[in-house]
């Protein structure tokens, strides 16, 4: 049971607000949101919050709430870290969606890491929290 509430509070937030952002780029974007690759792709993220964050209980079920804390931000970081080598390397997105070429396209391997270790340090503690994931 654990495992499953685990799987929703990681999904929760990239559920909630992914339809919003894809309906805004997909309605003002570029016209390159349109590709296929890029329709599915979004469908998929919430699904890696789900799973990571099982993996998350899992590995910390044991550890004090001190190393909770940190564990959230290197596993956000680690779930960044992937998402971005995916969607600048195999994916393109940058170049796409922005038109970014050269170095510049490399800046999601920084931001998105951080990005992530946000939203794991606060938002998926606190779905965790509010589900009573121990």
């Amino acid at each position: 049971m654990c495992n499953i509430k685990a799987f929703i509070a990681g999904l929760a937030f990239p559920a909630t607000i992914l339809p919003f952002v894809y309906a805004i780029l997909f309605k003002f974007g570029p016209e390159a949101v349109h590709i296929q690759p890029l329709q599915f792709m979004p469908l998929f993220l919430p699904v890696f919050f789900g799973i990571y964050n099982m993996l998350y209980v899992e590995v910390t079920k044991k550890a004090a709430e001190k190393k909770k804390n940190q564990a959230l931000w290197i596993m956000g970081a680690g779930l960044g870290v992937v998402l971005a080598i995916i969607g600048v390397f195999f994916l393109q997105i940058p170049t796409l969606l922005f038109g970014i070429k050269g170095a510049q396209r490399f800046f999601p391997l920084i931001i998105i890491p951080l990005l992530y270790g946000l939203i794991w340090r606060y938002i998926v503690k606190y779905c965790n929290q509010l589900l009573g994931v121990k």
